[in-house]
């Protein structure tokens, strides 16, 4: 499991200035600026068409999901959709006894449930994963230009 990473304001370790600044400007932009462009079959009725456009809301600041993102977050909404239809048939039976067909779609709504949380930390949707991307466009050392001068 990977290390826990903290966003700068919660950090109590002791930073330089530099490490600070440094901090600050990759929590502050984290990527290119490209938006992904939802995929054909995401309608404007649809319900991945919504989700979609409110992760793209949610994240626009930020500005970690690129077009490379697109697949991956085609996959996301489409899980969520899933999810919710299966929520939706358990609260359609509730107050009845569980059958058997009821402990198969818990269990399916537990994988889906894990595969959402997945792809969430791969995209930068969870606040662990921003802060482990901000982490580490921090600690990218600066290019030296006198590198090349003793090869």
């Amino acid at each position: 499991m990977p290390t826990p990473v903290k966003a700068l304001d919660n950090m109590s370790k002791h930073l330089t200035l530099e490490e600070i600044e440094a901090r600050e400007q990759a929590e502050t932009a984290l990527g290119p600026a490209r938006t992904p462009k939802p995929p054909k079959s995401f309608t404007r009725k649809t319900e991945e068409r919504k989700i979609w456009d409110r992760v793209l809301a949610d994240m626009e600041g930020c500005e970690i999901l690129d077009r490379l993102d697109t697949d991956v977050l085609e996959i996301y909404c489409r899980q969520l959709v899933r999810l919710q239809a299966l929520r939706d048939t358990l609260e359609g039976r509730r107050g009845q006894l569980l059958t058997k067909y009821d402990f198969e779609v818990l269990k399916e709504i537990r994988s889906i449930e894990a595969s959402v949380l997945s792809y969430a930390s791969k995209l930068g949707l969870t606040p662990e994963s921003r802060a482990r991307l901000a982490r580490r466009m921090a600690e990218q050392e600066p290019e030296d230009p006198d590198d090349d001068l003793f090869a």
